[in-house]
């Protein structure tokens, strides 16, 4: 047994969803293959009208911001991107300014 409730993927099971329960509130993890594709269906589903900004740091970026882009764009929920140079610098309120600013033009 895993802990928080997880269980193991079943074979043939593509994903599986880990309920965090915390006092007050709770939401789900969904840990699987394909989730950046369907991102744009399930966050439509769940919070319709939403919009949504990626920000990432440019080595995430360079793998998965074109395909969670194209998700969210078919479900018109992209409202932008902000990409942040990878590592420890960028953990500063400088950076967390300047996102601020990226985000609020958006």
């Amino acid at each position: 047994m895993m802990r928080d409730g997880a269980t193991a993927l079943a074979e043939g099971q593509s994903e599986t969803t880990i309920e965090v329960k915390l006092p007050g509130r709770s939401y789900p993890i969904v840990i699987g293959e394909g989730l950046i594709a369907s991102a744009g269906r399930r966050i439509a589903a769940a919070l319709p009208g939403a919009r949504c900004a990626v920000v990432s740091d440019a080595n995430v970026a360079a793998l998965y911001l074109a395909p969670l882009k194209a998700s969210l764009e078919q479900h018109g929920l992209f409202l932008g991107e902000a990409v942040v140079t990878p590592g420890e610098a960028s953990k500063s309120f400088p950076v967390l300014a300047a996102l601020s600013e990226t985000l609020l033009e958006q």
